[in-house]
């Protein structure tokens, strides 16, 4: 029995000798978990993944940003139907035509003082209002400055600007206009009753030159093979109009339906009758006749829809 317990205690010491220390055996989920941290994880950043951007949207202003291309085409001669006459006061009842010299201390036949508020209003301070077409094309340049709107002819052929306006069929517009440096028949003016805005290469135009003459005419872009000019009323001098350059002029049109009428510093000159064209859109115009670059200073324009004419 005593040799047998040394034995005992020899085998029980090689048997905790193979035995993993306590201390070790408790560093062994430590271990584990550094070694899987070693190992880069397959994760995705979702702000890594690139954004799709999306074109802009096409805004009305980049509708249309080219003035159609008219052509100076010889006038037409061809007689315009012209309105039984409209005198320009109620008591002159025995002139055959309408006075062409503006009435001291007011008009009375001056439509701003008959239509009371505009239905719409463009100071013409920015493009904004009522969404002009700035920079340039091939017929004309367009800025903004001091206020006012600047409309340059780049080329010798007239050229026009449309604003983002829906079309009107009965109206009175009227623009405040100042040609720049300018010369004898470079002119400026309104162009109404445009039937397609997107192609607008048809209408009535109305236009004032530096020498104080107007002129009427219904424009089709679409004759072959320079467009072809119907003139309502031919150049006329017209005393209403101030001439020369840094002069300010009212240039009005009122149509409704058939009847046309010509306003100058709410001078009434004159009224045709033509059905060709009845509603549609309006542009600004600038016509560098002789003055290379003529520029037109555009500020104030106004329109009242649905007046009623007197007889």
């Amino acid at each position: 029995m005593k040799r047998f317990i040394p034995l005992l205690i020899i085998l029980l010491a090689l048997i905790a000798g193979c035995a993993p220390a306590q201390d070790d055996a408790a560093l062994m989920p430590t271990m584990i978990a550094q070694q899987l941290s070693a190992f880069p994880t397959n994760t995705i950043d979702p702000l890594s993944i690139p954004t799709l951007t999306l074109p802009p949207t096409l805004t009305p202003m980049e509708i249309d940003t080219l003035t159609p291309e008219p052509s100076q085409t010889p006038e037409n001669t061809e007689t315009p139907v012209l309105a039984d006459t409209v005198t320009p006061t109620p008591e002159d009842t025995t002139t055959p035509e309408p006075s062409l010299t503006p009435t001291p201390g007011g008009v009375a036949s001056d439509p701003r003082n008959q239509l009371g508020a505009p239905t719409k209003y463009d100071p013409l301070d920015n493009a904004t209002e009522w969404g002009w077409p700035v920079g340039s094309d091939s017929f004309t340049s367009l800025s903004f400055k001091d206020g006012s709107m600047l409309m340059t002819g780049v080329t010798d052929l007239a050229g026009w600007r449309l604003p983002v306006q829906d079309g009107t069929t009965n109206f009175y517009l009227e623009v405040t206009a100042s040609p720049q440096t300018c010369a004898s028949t470079d002119n400026y003016g309104i162009m109404f009753r445009i039937p397609d805005y997107k192609n607008a290469i048809k209408g009535y135009q109305l236009m004032v030159s530096c020498d104080g003459r107007f002129t009427l005419r219904r424009w089709d872009g679409s004759v072959e093979p320079d467009g072809k000019a119907n003139i309502l009323v031919a150049w006329r001098a017209a005393d209403a109009i101030n001439k020369g350059a840094d002069a300010v002029n009212r240039v009005g049109v009122m149509a409704v339906g058939n009847r046309i009428r010509v306003y100058i510093n709410g001078v009434f000159l004159q009224e045709v009758l033509d059905d060709t064209f009845d509603t549609g859109n309006f542009a600004l115009m600038v016509n560098p006749d002789v003055t290379e670059k003529f520029t037109v200073r555009y500020d104030e324009i106004s329109i009242w829809t649905n007046p009623v004419l007197t007889p």
